[in-house]
């Protein structure tokens, strides 16, 4: 499934001066985000694999182990009601 961002998906209520996005909307883009972060941790593993000098293997593990530890958690925690698990 292609998942869009939110850019231009705004829609505003001029009876109560305020912008919403359709929870499709949001939904998608949240989808969208995790996918890409999930991506970047097979990105890093591959490298891993290939054998990069330890240097950039402990960068890498360090930035793998903090998408997977925080960031990932970070936005299913305040995109609840949008990311299904």
């Amino acid at each position: 499934m292609k998942y869009e961002p939110l850019k231009g998906k705004v829609y505003h209520i001029p009876e109560k001066g305020i912008n919403v996005f359709l929870y499709s909307s949001v939904k998608s883009a949240v989808r969208g985000l995790l996918q890409e972060i999930e991506n970047r941790i097979k990105e890093l593993d591959r490298y891993e694999q290939i054998g990069f000098t330890k240097r950039f293997y402990i960068n890498c593990t360090n930035r793998r182990d903090e998408i997977e530890t925080c960031i990932i958690p970070l936005i299913k925690k305040w995109f609840a009601d949008v990311v299904e698990e």
